[in-house]
């Protein structure tokens, strides 16, 4: 894998585990990886082809 991909897929991880400790530990589930989907898409305005 590529230096600068691999970087770009951990720079992505940070941010979906920075979101999930927004949420409730009791409330974690797999709908909260749409819901980071939705706000990467919505909020932060990530192609969907990312």
């Amino acid at each position: 894998m590529a230096y600068k991909t691999e970087k770009t897929y951990s720079t992505w991880l940070r941010r979906f585990i920075y979101f999930m400790r927004k949420c409730r530990r009791s409330s974690v589930d797999y709908t909260k990886e749409s819901s980071f989907l939705t706000y990467l898409a919505l909020q932060r305005n990530v192609s969907p082809n990312t």
